[in-house]
């Protein structure tokens, strides 16, 4: 066989394993279920690698961006939520190599959660999860909140009543990234990003109430807030 042929045998092979991806993210995931973690390892691994094969790019360096279409925002959930379960399953070890492949995946669940239509669903799991499992790594998957929460550049409710780009949501943001390392700075945004994004949906389905509220009450105090922590030494809170 000639070179030319072989790299058309090979990319025809990846091209074959990428349309049938789905079938090992299915398995991995019903081995998943049921207890069986070197299978889900195995098959959610070939999931990985048929899409990194695809796009020329290293299964822990995938970036949400190679995914577009319709389907694209389907299959960055069911991507972040593999990286997550392998970060849980190689948690479970205590070698120095599994230790590293579950910062790897979970570096690439934050990748894969951050400004994503799902942050919230992803960072909601993660901080249930902090309270309910002894991770064998707990401050990674800590981190990894962290992390979340820190580079989002959501904020609620403050977007709700102004928005994304205005001078008031850009200084509730740096007061985030800039006290999130507190243990009361965690905490506090730990309980904002669980709460605030289904206060912003009740406000948005009964838009009469959410107008009222909005410029009566939580607009006006989010600007005085805004106008205090101007005022504060960015010292005082670092």
């Amino acid at each position: 066989m000639t070179k030319k042929k072989q790299t058309k045998f090979e990319d025809k092979i990846i091209e074959e394993r990428y349309k049938k991806r789905f079938s090992s993210a299915k398995i991995g995931k019903a081995c998943y279920k049921r207890g069986d973690a070197a299978g889900m390892v195995g098959y959610y691994n070939g999931y990985l690698k048929a899409i990194g094969d695809f796009h020329s790019v290293d299964p822990m360096k995938l970036k949400p961006s190679v995914f577009e279409g319709n389907s694209a925002v389907s299959e960055r959930i069911l991507v972040s939520q593999i990286y997550y379960e392998l970060a849980r399953v190689y948690d479970m070890k205590s070698e120095d190599t599994y230790v590293k492949r579950t910062q790897q995946c979970l570096d690439q669940f934050a990748i894969f959660t951050v400004n994503q239509p799902y942050q919230n669903i992803n960072s909601e799991m993660l901080r249930v999860h902090l309270k309910t499992t002894n991770f064998r790594n707990k401050e990674m998957f800590r981190e990894t909140l962290k992390k979340i929460y820190s580079k989002s550049s959501t904020c609620f409710i403050a977007t709700y009543c102004y928005s994304s780009s205005s001078p008031v949501t850009q200084e509730f943001r740096q007061f985030r990234n800039s006290t999130m390392n507190k243990p009361w700075g965690f905490a506090l945004y730990r309980y904002y990003y669980a709460h605030s994004p289904y206060i912003v949906n009740f406000l948005e389905n009964y838009p009469r109430l959410g107008n009222i509220l909005k410029y009566s009450f939580i607009k006006p105090i989010l600007y005085a807030l805004h106008l205090l922590l101007r005022l504060i030494p960015y010292e005082y809170y670092r």
